[in-house]
């Protein structure tokens, strides 16, 4: 039995920002086998004492040659992540884009249950602002499958902010 998802990139493993209330513990770029496409995954770990409700990172996107050839934000929010614990990793951000070889995504901002964020241009906490959002991504199950349709909001919810 063949897998559906084809490995074409690896984030180096554990990446971190000082400061930083989350580790980006790995991410991956699948080419899904069964519907032509590809998609991000992400997974981060939470290294804060307070509780995450949301976090925004930024994802670009590159051609065989390097050049830098798409970019979105994503937001996965509706969270309830504790210090330790990891999220996302059952999260696809799929792409437009078939001609993509590899990818780095930067955590932007992180917002906490009690209204605080930490924002990565200040590397510092302040009061939480109103987020828009745009749905645009597909939630993976725990199945190594996706599902057809983009997720509701609801716990552990992504959005793109393109």
């Amino acid at each position: 039995m063949s897998n559906r998802y084809i490995h074409r990139y690896y984030l180096p493993q554990r990446q971190y920002v000082a400061g930083a209330p989350v580790i980006l513990a790995a991410g991956a770029l699948l080419e899904d086998s069964k519907i032509p496409r590809l998609v991000v995954q992400l997974k981060f770990e939470s290294i804060s004492p307070k509780v995450i409700s949301a976090l925004r990172v930024k994802i670009r996107c590159y051609a065989q040659d390097g050049e830098d050839v798409w970019g979105t934000e994503a937001l996965y929010e509706n969270l309830f992540v504790q210090k330790d614990q990891v999220f996302g990793q059952y999260t696809a951000i799929v792409l437009p884009r078939d001609d993509i070889y590899s990818f780095s995504a930067t955590v932007l901002s992180v917002v906490f249950q009690d209204g605080t964020t930490w924002d990565a241009t200040r590397g510092e906490r302040h009061a939480a602002a109103d987020v828009t959002e745009s749905p645009a991504v597909m939630a993976l199950e725990t199945t190594p499958s996706l599902r057809a349709t983009p997720p509701q909001r609801g716990i552990n919810g992504i959005h793109i902010l393109s």
